[in-house]
């Protein structure tokens, strides 16, 4: 490092360069927004409204609920979080959002707020305003890394784009969200939030959160006699705790 008013740091410039680095990811505020006049306002500057967003969960939920013993076990998982992503894009591509399927990773887009979201599967601490940061539920993949990774660099670095987050035209400069779905007995929780960190495939922390009204509704009691839960599909499977 160079002298500074007379001081010259005793550390090599590679550490410089880390401490810099993490100094300034210090400065990224990790907000979360509990207040419904709050929340609602944000959603705005999104372009989103808390209605389409309880939609969205209401969607998965019932998807789930639909579900007999003669279907695959699997298949209430895929179900909700198909129908999640088809009841956000039904909502929001008449509005002028688009749609993208690269490599199966199913993003709704809204160019001019640069922004897209992603619908998800949180852990039991989704959409939940206290206690521990949520997390995915099952690992992602590469195109995920890279939505954290470039939208980290966004909220640290908003006026630096590094080539190696050129993965995809989708991904460079836009934000990412993620609606994280948390489907227990009877109610149906729900969050919108920016992933700040990414560990063994799941997206553990998280620069913004915000917390959509729960919702209600009937108990899903099972596809059977069994207790079958969870479900696969390339970004959300559905975990329902049911009735005994």
């Amino acid at each position: 490092s160079g002298d500074k008013a007379g001081f010259t740091s005793c550390f090599p410039p590679s550490f410089e360069v880390i401490k810099s680095e993490v100094d300034q990811e210090s400065k990224m505020q990790h907000v979360v927004r509990t207040n419904e006049l709050d929340v609602a306002a944000r959603l705005a500057e999104l372009d989103l409204t808390i209605e389409e967003l309880q939609e969205v969960g209401r969607a998965a939920y019932f998807a789930k609920l639909s579900c007999s013993p003669l279907h695959p076990p699997t298949f209430g998982g895929t179900s909700g979080w198909a129908a999640g992503v088809y009841t956000l894009r039904d909502q929001k591509l008449s509005h002028g959002w688009r749609m993208r399927d690269p490599g199966n990773f199913s993003i709704t887009i809204n160019d001019p707020g640069r922004l897209y979201v992603v619908v998800a599967t949180g852990d039991q601490l989704a959409g939940k305003p206290f206690g521990k940061a949520p997390s995915t539920k099952s690992p992602k993949g590469f195109k995920t890394e890279a939505a954290v990774a470039a939208t980290r660099q966004l909220v640290l670095f908003p006026d630096e784009s590094y080539e190696e987050l050129k993965l995809d035209a989708e991904l460079v400069n836009f934000r990412a969200w993620f609606l994280l779905l948390n489907i227990e007995v009877n109610s149906v929780f729900v969050e919108l939030s920016s992933p700040a960190e990414m560990i063994k495939g799941k997206i553990v922390s998280w620069s913004e959160r915000i917390i959509i009204p729960a919702l209600s509704g009937e108990p899903i009691h099972g596809t059977g006699k069994d207790d079958v839960t969870g479900g696969f599909s390339p970004d959300i499977e559905i975990d329902v705790q049911r009735v005994a």
